[in-house]
């Protein structure tokens, strides 16, 4: 492991069983990356649940099987397409 992830992954254990918030540089390469790795320990090992959707914002629970860390992935509707 390099040494940049294990600082993040002491960060997030320092700062106790729950983070507050990603920073920027986390959401913006989680993003980037298009949600494939974990934006603290960047393993690749991430489990969804089912989507909860609410007036136009769609929720999915993210678990990462390597550091145990859950977040939630938020969409927002942006386009509409007819059924064929």
């Amino acid at each position: 492991m390099a040494k940049k992830e294990q600082k993040d992954i002491d960060n997030f254990a320092i700062k106790g069983e729950y983070m507050k918030d990603f920073t920027y540089a986390q959401k913006h390469d989680y993003i980037r990356k298009g949600g494939t790795v974990c934006p603290i320990c960047r393993s690749d090992q991430l489990e969804g649940s089912c989507f909860d959707a609410d007036a136009g914002t769609a929720y999915q629970r993210i678990n990462c099987l390597e550091c145990n860390l859950e977040f939630n992935d938020c969409y927002t509707l942006t386009d509409i397409e007819l059924m064929d």
